[in-house]
């Protein structure tokens, strides 16, 4: 019996092959032209709402850049994953993206289909900051690059009409979150608390000022009636 996953109910191997999928370089020096079209006006599981939606746009997004970019086999892999619904797969975001069942995956079978359908959800994982990660270097190693550019225009030659997420992406992240966000809860409180910190800052400085005023003031009228005095 094949594990399930406890979150969505998936077969955790549902988005494996029984063959053991290679990587080639990125650019991908032999692309499935025209390549296979997932669009998200047809979608490949139920429409999920909310957050969620974000994500399943966000990787549909991802592969449409990427498509032309991509081997058959990995357009492939990656309608699986699609439809094993990784993409609701939150990641630990103090954990990061390690977390995300398809990083340990990625390690032991990378694939760019996997890559770029990870980076969508975690961006991190494709820029280099310093030093390489662990994990990136592991990545260069089977890809040559893992800089992710940009061949929408060639998903869009052969799909002129294909439907962007942007502007329903914008709607759902100003969605407000339902349920309990301790998380979010506990930024605010430390929000209100710098905000109070800095206002009983303001009013020490301003009373601070407002002594040295008072000194610049009185030593002022005494200069004066010194002067005065000399000169009576």
């Amino acid at each position: 019996m094949s594990a399930r996953n406890s979150q969505n109910g998936t077969d955790d191997d549902a988005a494996v092959s029984p063959v053991r999928l290679l990587p080639h370089d990125n650019p991908c020096p032999n692309p499935q032209l025209p390549p296979l079209m997932i669009e998200v006006d047809n979608p490949y599981v139920p429409q999920p709402g909310g957050r969620d939606q974000y994500l399943y746009d966000a990787v549909i997004d991802a592969y449409q850049e990427q498509a032309t970019n991509m081997t058959q086999l990995d357009q492939n892999e990656y309608l699986s994953l699609i439809e094993a619904s990784y993409f609701k797969m939150d990641h630990d975001t103090k954990r990061g993206p390690s977390h995300h069942p398809l990083y340990s995956k990625l390690q032991n079978e990378p694939t760019w289909a996997k890559f770029v359908f990870l980076s969508a959800l975690c961006p991190e994982i494709s820029f280099i900051r310093g030093q390489p990660t662990p994990f990136q270097l592991q990545m260069i190693s089977a890809f040559k690059s893992i800089e992710i550019e940009g061949y929408l225009r060639g998903y869009l030659s052969y799909r002129p009409n294909a439907r962007r997420c942007y502007e329903h992406q914008d709607k759902v992240l100003s969605l407000p979150p339902s349920g309990p966000h301790p998380d979010l809860l506990d930024a605010i409180s430390t929000m209100q608390n710098a905000i109070m910190n800095l206002n009983e800052k303001s009013d020490a400085i301003r009373e601070e000022m407002r002594q040295q005023g008072e000194e610049s003031k009185q030593k002022f009228k005494t200069g004066i009636e010194r002067i005065l005095q000399l000169y009576s």
